[in-house]
């Protein structure tokens, strides 16, 4: 069983350049997307029409993974990615699988 789940925000200028690190990525098994919106940034990060909206468009990532691959990937994308704006979370996972 995994044992954490890892966020990942990422800008849409790194979108393409995120994709393609998970996806060589090594131990990331399955791994979801899902384009979002991004609330409560300083405005003097967001664009003119994302201060109009109050909101700005991101992808998230979500995988499942063992707490040390975790890191493992967290400690590539600081070297692979650096500056471009990825936040990310860890959580604790109580349970996971799948229902047949």
């Amino acid at each position: 069983m995994s044992d954490v789940c890892l966020t990942l925000i990422c800008p849409p200028a790194a979108e393409e350049q995120l994709w393609d690190f998970l996806l060589l990525a090594q131990n990331t098994g399955v791994f979801t997307s899902a384009k979002i919106f991004g609330h409560g940034f300083h405005p003097a990060h967001l664009e003119i029409d994302e201060q109009v909206l109050g909101r700005t468009r991101e992808l998230a990532f979500t995988l499942l993974l063992e707490a040390n691959t975790a890191e493992t990937l967290l400690t590539d994308l600081r070297k692979q990615m650096p500056r471009v704006g990825l936040r990310y979370w860890m959580t604790p996972v109580i349970a996971a699988g799948e229902i047949s």
